[in-house]
């Protein structure tokens, strides 16, 4: 299971570190995020969003998939 975060880095080609230089958001963080174990707080996960020009809602980022 991965969460749309990690699709969206990936599919931008990023690794965590780009992401957390790119956001200001520790790696250490997304790392987490991405597998499920901490839910970014709310201005990480809109720093994330606008570092990813992804347009929609944070909370969005945490949606599960099965890939």
């Amino acid at each position: 299971m991965t969460t749309r975060l990690r699709q969206v880095r990936k599919a931008r080609g990023w690794s965590q570190l780009r992401l957390a230089a790119k956001s200001g958001v520790p790696p250490a963080h997304i790392s987490q995020a991405e597998t499920g174990r901490r839910i970014p707080y709310p201005c990480e996960a809109e720093r994330l969003c606008a570092a990813l020009d992804y347009q929609v809602l944070p909370s969005d980022l945490m949606e599960v998939s099965d890939d």
